[in-house]
């Protein structure tokens, strides 16, 4: 997994948006929306990526597991689900609601 969204975040780098003969003003729209998206699913692919490789630092340091706020266990659902989990869901619940604060 964590191979193929580097090959991805590379791919898109690599990917060539530009265009030289300009086109007109609704083909240059479409470009620029074209790189936005393309930057945004980049950004959050270099996330993700920074998430697995948090999680495997974390289980090389007997760490993997634990919220990082609470020091609690993460529940082994949550685990399953997503193991690249950095809260509990408690913890999680709370972060996100101060972000939408």
């Amino acid at each position: 997994m964590k191979k193929d969204i580097a090959k991805n975040v590379e791919d898109k780098k690599n990917l060539d948006m530009t265009d030289s003969d300009g086109g007109d003003s609704i083909d240059q729209a479409t470009r620029s929306l074209d790189k936005e998206i393309l930057f945004e699913l980049s950004d959050n692919e270099r996330k993700m990526l920074g998430n697995i490789e948090a999680a495997l630092r974390k289980m090389e340091n007997g760490t993997y597991g634990a919220c990082e706020h609470c020091k609690s266990a993460i529940d082994k659902k949550r685990i399953k689900a997503l193991p690249s989990a950095r809260y509990c869901i408690t913890c999680q619940s709370g972060t996100e609601l101060k972000r939408r604060e």
